[in-house]
């Protein structure tokens, strides 16, 4: 199984994260780390700290319980999430008409 690539990016504050998209094997690590059954909020913003493999150069282990989880979370910061979402998440294109929740196939077949 191949490593999903890496992406870089870098907060307003100069951190620079290195992240990945999580395998289904991390998410079901992540679940067994919660400890709990998470609420689905939750869930997403896990994710997202659990996709951060490296801050400014120094890798970053995928947390193992809950603790690591909220210390990993902490460790970037509102900064570092802000970026991280930002990242994860673009805002689509103001006026193009595009429904940025298709995939670009489906989005024509929908015009």
């Amino acid at each position: 199984m191949s490593t999903p690539p890496l992406k870089e990016i870098t907060s307003s504050s100069g951190m620079r994260i290195e992240y990945k998209e999580n395998t289904p094997s991390d998410v079901l690590r992540i679940l067994e780390a919660a400890g709990f059954d998470p609420t689905p909020s939750w869930m997403k913003y896990a994710l997202m700290i659990c996709s951060v493999y490296a801050i400014d150069g120094i890798p970053v282990p995928l947390p193992q319980n809950k603790a690591q989880i909220e210390q990993t979370g902490d460790r970037l910061g509102v900064d570092g999430i802000s970026a991280l979402f930002d990242a994860q998440h673009p805002e689509p294109a103001k006026g193009d008409g595009k429904d940025p929740t298709l995939p670009p196939e489906t989005a024509q077949a929908k015009n």
